[in-house]
């Protein structure tokens, strides 16, 4: 493919993307979205070492409630296992979470790019534990449309705890990507 035809092509992808988002951020769409995550880390120290893979799921269902602003509920698992090593010692533990939440955007008019902010609450819960948590968070990203329907959503949140039954607290920075569908009935 010669270079002009490729620029050709380009652009009018470009051209067509920011025609199809203008119409999607309006009352009475839905959104069915959602991210994946997997993460494989090894921590190598002096002494010990340890190895961590986690694997995290969250879809969500969302509601345009007018132009620009949008409601979603999400639910979310999260499976988690760990390994220590320190010499002769080994230690290995596993914990599955399920967590419910809720959040709303807001989606500024944009050509190309569609950049939004929002906030939610989520209520984390541990299988098999007594541990739970609720947790705020917000988000900001964009969503950047590869059809007249599918948006890739690169997203920045930051989360903290609000209550758990434990005297630790935190909060959590988190980078990713998700995929949006976005429908009317």
């Amino acid at each position: 493919m010669s270079t002009s035809k490729l620029s050709c092509f380009l652009i009018s992808i470009i051209f067509s993307t920011t025609l199809f988002c203008q119409n999607l951020l309006k009352k009475d769409v839905y959104t069915l979205g959602g991210a994946l995550d997997i993460t494989y880390a090894n921590y190598n120290y002096e002494k010990s070492s340890s190895k961590d893979f986690r694997l995290t799921a969250s879809p969500s269902l969302g509601y345009f409630i007018t132009d620009n602003i949008m409601i979603s509920g999400k639910l979310g698992f999260l499976y988690f296992e760990s390994e220590y090593t320190s010499g002769d010692f080994v230690s290995k533990s596993y914990n599955k979470q399920f967590s419910i939440g809720s959040f709303f955007r807001y989606y500024f008019n944009a050509e190309k790019f569609i950049p939004f902010l929002g906030a939610g609450v989520d209520y984390v819960k541990v299988f098999q534990s007594e541990y739970y948590r609720t947790e705020i968070f917000f988000t900001g990203g964009l969503n950047y449309f590869l059809s007249k329907e599918i948006a890739l959503e690169p997203f920045v949140s930051y989360s903290i705890i609000l209550r758990d039954n434990t005297s630790k607290s935190s909060n959590n920075l988190r980078i990713g990507a998700g995929i949006n569908y976005f429908f009317t009935h």
